[in-house]
């Protein structure tokens, strides 16, 4: 259990989940332990977008911190502010890093591709929070492609008490699976029967921490297979999402909802004639809250 010092000037960041309302399951944000020089090692193609001025655009529910160097901005989950970064990237040529969960990210970026045609030619994504679905991330950079802009994306995978992004990853193996690498550098992947386990080294106070994920891992030449937890993305809506091709992620945002033991899936914005299962995108959102879960019970 972390705590904070008396008189002493914090930010802390919870998990982005509802169900946990332990209020000691926060981490204090700090500096990142070199991850961004990390991130150039293990993935040195992304030394070719970073040549210019960084803006970090934060749509993850939740406090992301900063980088090394870079502007943050924090958009609190509103397309608006969203939109007004991306522009100012746009204007000032900036390399925007936007990071957010990826059902949210590909409705933002597919909202501002559809109504704005001022792209940045280069944009990094950092998705987390849950497993981004394979068909999701090819349509996202076809997307963007076809809008001539030079697209990464990085998985992330962290725990709310520990790190935001202690594990990313850029490539998958041939099942679709996501390889991750360790780019923090005072913490350490533990394999416990399958079951991963972080190593943490305080830096400042010098403590040591062992943190129980509860979720699954196995390694993977010098990466980990990370096996997400059924709370992040349901296995059933895993095996929908990929069965979707361009045209199916075109008409859905990817949230469900169960409804009589059929899924329902909320249409895209500007997708206004809705058929069977399908639910206009606002009453989705009157119904089941706004970018609210993944798959509702």
């Amino acid at each position: 259990m972390q705590r904070i010092s008396n008189n002493q000037s914090s930010v802390i960041s919870y998990s982005a989940g509802r169900t946990d309302l332990d209020p000691y399951k926060f981490r204090i944000i700090k500096p990142s332990a070199n991850k961004f020089q990390n991130l150039l090692h293990k993935f040195p193609r992304l030394k070719s977008l970073l040549k210019k001025q960084p803006l970090l655009i934060n749509c993850y529910p939740a406090s992301v911190g900063g980088l090394e160097l870079g502007i943050l901005v924090d958009t609190y989950l509103k397309y608006e502010t969203f939109f007004r970064a991306l522009l100012l990237a746009y204007n000032e040529n900036y390399l925007p890093i936007i990071i957010g969960q990826p059902l949210l990210l590909s409705d933002f970026i597919y909202k501002y591709i559809d109504s704005s045609g001022k792209i940045p030619t280069e944009m990094l994504i950092i998705e987390g929070g849950y497993l981004c679905p394979v068909t999701l991330e090819n349509f996202t950079k076809d997307i963007l492609i076809r809008s001539n802009c030079q697209t990464e994306i990085l998985h992330a995978y962290g725990v709310a008490e520990v790190d935001a992004g202690c594990f990313m990853g850029m490539d998958r193996n041939s099942d679709g699976d996501i390889i991750y690498y360790i780019v923090t550098d005072n913490i350490k992947a533990v394999l416990r029967d399958g079951k991963l386990l972080l190593h943490q080294h305080d830096m400042e106070t010098n403590e040591e921490r062992l943190f129980d994920t509860d979720e699954f891992a196995k390694e993977y030449n010098d990466g980990l297979l990370i096996q997400n937890k059924i709370e992040r993305l349901n296995p059933d809506i895993v095996a929908l999402f990929d069965s979707f091709d361009n045209n199916k992620w075109r008409r859905y945002t990817g949230y469900v909802a169960m409804i009589n033991n059929n899924y329902h899936m909320q249409l895209r914005s500007n997708v206004l004639d809705c058929t069977t299962n399908e639910i206009e995108f606002w009453e989705f959102c009157k119904l089941y809250g706004y970018f609210d879960n993944v798959i509702l019970e």
